[in-house]
């Protein structure tokens, strides 16, 4: 057996290339976003097509004279063999009609030679002891995607098939009769401004600890589950997953929680959850309390959800939780690393991904104890990378219990839209009932009712700014 094969590479065909180039240089616009003087193996080659791109850069027509001369000012002429070594590559090829399937053939060997490297090297590092596993999984993955990354799958598209495209989701949206054109969180109060969550957002749900965030993000997921049977997937990093069932029933029965939690259901309870909570145990609502769970665990499982169940909504509770994977200088860094990772995730699973975030204390500090962008912990990536930020904020935790015009607050939860990539910010009242741990629309029949406050939605080219005389 021969230990000592060359890599994966056709040098025959690389002379072709560039022979076909040099011969016709128009013809490389065929391969532009393919070509990448990586994808040669030879030496003296890869140098001539480093000197290929120099010269179209400078929008310079490309052949023997043009390139010769940027090979000679860099210093490599001689090094490929000068003149005529350049001159024999016009005569290895017929013509360049052949180009494109030629140097797909280079981009595949290219391919195999960084594979065989990345299988190299995690081969050398698992025999390290001190190499931890899971972190050589991520490397391997990461490295294997970037090994790849000489592939262009997305297709440059003309304005007409864009609009064509566009039309379409149009006229699929106009035939909905919801009118959402993203997944449904049954609160229309939040849907008016954000369509529903919208595939392939990162939305980072944040408040300080208290405010309900994790039965928001319950709610949202029970309304899209059970009212439009959309698989969702929860990761609760915090509670348990009967803990967050018992939440759920406790919304959806209108018992109070304790009676789940603490001081059990009488027979006339047991039969009335029974009979109401049908739905909810036949929603496909799939849970993962995996504490402290790590960017690779959440990512595969995501992968394996989606292929499996068709998620088509995550939720992450709460993100401060999550551990990268990787070793970092500090939280700031790991949680950047994170987010990063989240919107990738997002884009590439085609969903809405619902992240729950702390808010620092600076928002005790403040008079109103109104939440601002400021605020969101840990990271200025959070808000880099999200596309939408919700801020959950309710007056009479704070005993805030009027508003300025003397509207009581007891029971109102303001959700405050800061930062909405793709529409408007604003804010908008729903109503919240603390011994259920419910959330629900004012328009809609509640256990509690209260006067419905007017979305207040703010022009997205204005910074969204709220004082403490917003209620």
């Amino acid at each position: 057996m021969d230990n000592h094969k060359l890599p994966p590479q056709n040098i025959e065909v690389e002379e072709i290339v560039l022979g076909a180039i040099l011969m016709e240089y128009r013809k490389v616009f065929n391969i532009i976003e393919l070509f990448n003087p990586e994808a040669f193996y030879s030496p003296k080659n890869k140098l001539i097509a480093e000197a290929i791109i120099t010269v179209l850069n400078q929008s310079i027509p490309v052949d023997l004279i043009t390139v010769s001369d940027e090979l000679r000012k860099t210093n490599h002429l001689e090094e490929i063999g000068g003149v005529y070594y350049l001159s024999t590559l016009t005569t290895k090829v017929g013509s360049a009609s052949n180009l494109e399937h030629h140097f797909k053939l280079l981009i595949e060997l290219s391919i195999k030679r960084n594979l065989g490297t990345v299988a190299g090297e995690l081969f050398q590092k698992s025999f390290e002891t001190e190499t931890d596993a899971f972190e050589l999984i991520d490397d391997f993955e990461q490295n294997v995607n970037k090994a790849v990354s000489h592939i262009v799958t997305d297709k440059i598209e003309s304005s007409a098939e864009i609009f064509s495209s566009a039309m379409d989701q149009v006229l699929l949206l106009s035939n909905r009769k919801d009118q959402l054109s993203g997944v449904y969180s049954g609160l229309p109060e939040i849907d008016d401004i954000t369509g529903g969550w919208q595939n392939s957002d990162l939305i980072i749900l944040a408040a300080r600890p208290g405010m309900g965030k994790s039965a928001l993000a319950a709610i949202c997921g029970r309304n899209a589950a059970v009212d439009k049977e959309i698989p969702i997937l929860i990761f609760s990093l915090e509670m348990k997953k009967t803990q967050i069932m018992s939440r759920l029933m406790a919304a959806e029965t209108d018992l109070y929680l304790d009676k789940f939690i603490r001081s059990g259901l009488t027979a006339e309870e047991q039969h009335q959850v029974t009979e109401v909570c049908g739905p909810l145990k036949k929603a496909p609502i799939y849970i993962d309390d995996t504490g402290a769970i790590s960017m690779f665990h959440l990512r595969n499982k995501c992968r394996k959800m989606k292929r499996e169940k068709k998620i088509g909504l995550i939720i992450i509770d709460y993100l401060q939780l999550m551990t990268s994977g990787r070793k970092t200088k500090d939280k700031n860094e790991e949680v950047s690393i994170i987010t990063a990772n989240l919107k990738a995730l997002a884009k590439e699973l085609d969903v809405p991904i619902i992240a729950l975030s702390q808010l620092s204390r600076e928002v005790e500090k403040r008079a109103g104890k109104i939440p601002q962008l400021s605020d969101l912990r840990d990271s200025g990536s959070i808000e880099q990378d999200a596309d939408i930020v919700i801020f959950l904020y309710r007056p009479e935790y704070y005993d805030i219990t009027t508003d300025e015009e003397g509207n009581d607050t007891k029971g109102k939860a303001m959700v405050i839209i800061a930062k909405h990539r793709s529409g408007s910010t604003g804010m908008v009242a729903i109503n919240f009932h603390g011994p259920t741990t419910k959330f629900y629309s004012p328009q809609k029949k509640g256990v509690i009712e209260m006067p419905f406050q007017e979305v207040k939605i703010l022009p997205k080219s204005k910074q969204f700014e709220l004082t403490d005389d917003a209620f």
